[in-house]
């Protein structure tokens, strides 16, 4: 007789998945939004230089201090019925074990109380949560993109607002509510964000994004062209330095990369630019110069070199179900000169 408890475990190691997602979708909806909720809410106070500044509740913060946690939550139940524990042991994750030690530590040296050292490592590592949550769900391609539909809407629509800003000046900061016009006094601008630092951070994290995703397709349409242009348009008008250096050094990485990846032929990019890898489709053998029962030989007798990984860095490769080798007789037959030659 199944128990309770056996038929629920199941369910939930099921819906795990969905309502992670969710909850993250959720999270990076509310952060993108919680500065402009804040000082939409906010009472004008004068600071003692006679400027406004925004007097903001403080229970956007609380809503998401508790998405974390609940992210957080759900990740643990997760992972330990799943018994994963074990995929959590990559230099990345051996990484972040290191910076939260250095974080604590300098606040103990430091003679820094232990409550704020408590809550400067949570500030800085909190997105750590993000990385572990996104680990655990494993979503599908349908889940990822609903997520990075909505997410690209609002960096979009940051991305335009941003230009509207620069371009019409103060006033398109007071049609949004925002109290101190201390950034639209130098022309920064920073949209639904409350720093233009901010948002050049967001954009440039999108730019990247969209760039790798660009150089892995064998070509790029018009409107993909347009959003990046409108991206790097918003990101000029955040006048963001650290944003933009940052961008720079990411595209290096990406560049870095593709030279010595094996993805498809990007459209033509002056500056990170390879020819075809060893394990491209393109630098692939067929037709009758394939060997007979040669490795890898498929029914159309493609012999690629060797099979490239496809399971991500972070996440330690399964073992491969145990098959019964045939014999050379049987591999030979599979891949004979004369079906080779009859391969286009």
């Amino acid at each position: 007789m199944v128990s309770v408890q056996q038929r629920v475990a199941p369910a939930a190691v099921r819906w795990a998945p969905t309502i992670l997602v969710a909850l993250l979708g959720t999270l990076l909806v509310w952060v993108l939004f919680e500065a402009w909720v804040q000082v939409l809410l906010a009472t004008p106070v004068q600071d003692a230089r006679g400027n406004l500044v925004a007097d903001a509740p403080e229970w956007p913060k609380t809503v998401k201090n508790a998405l974390y946690l609940a992210v957080l939550a759900v990740t643990v139940v997760k992972v330990a019925m799943e018994r994963r524990w074990r995929e959590f042991r990559t230099p990345a994750d051996i990484a972040l074990v290191v910076l939260g030690a250095v974080l604590v530590l300098s606040g103990l040296l430091g003679d820094s109380p232990a409550r704020l050292t408590a809550e400067a490592a949570y500030v800085y590592l909190r997105g750590a949560i993000v990385f572990y949550a996104w680990r655990a769900a494993d979503p599908s391609g349908r889940q990822v993109r609903r997520v990075l539909a909505v997410v690209a809407g609002i960096v979009g629509l940051n991305a335009l607002l941003a230009i509207v800003q620069t371009v019409v000046g103060q006033p398109a900061y007071e049609g949004l509510g925002w109290i101190n016009m201390t950034w639209a006094g130098i022309n920064r601008a920073h949209a639904l964000l409350d720093h233009p630092n901010h948002l050049g951070h967001l954009l440039a994290m999108a730019m990247l994004g969209l760039l790798a995703w660009m150089v892995t397709r064998p070509l790029s349409s018009r409107t993909t062209w347009a959003a990046f242009t409108g991206l790097a348009l918003a990101l000029s008008a955040t006048q963001s330095r650290e944003s933009t250096i940052g961008f720079v050094a990411g595209v290096a990485v990406i560049c870095v990369l593709r030279r010595g990846g094996g993805a498809p032929q990007p459209w033509p990019l002056p500056w990170c630019s390879a020819s075809p890898a060893p394990n491209s489709p393109s630098a692939r053998r067929t037709g009758p110069s394939c060997p007979a029962g040669s490795p890898g030989c498929s029914a159309r007798c493609t012999c690629p070199a060797a099979p490239r990984a496809t399971t991500p860095a972070w996440r330690p490769a399964r073992t491969a179900p145990t098959t019964r080798r045939r014999s050379p007789s049987a591999r030979s037959a599979s891949c004979t000169p004369s079906r080779a030659a009859s391969c286009g």
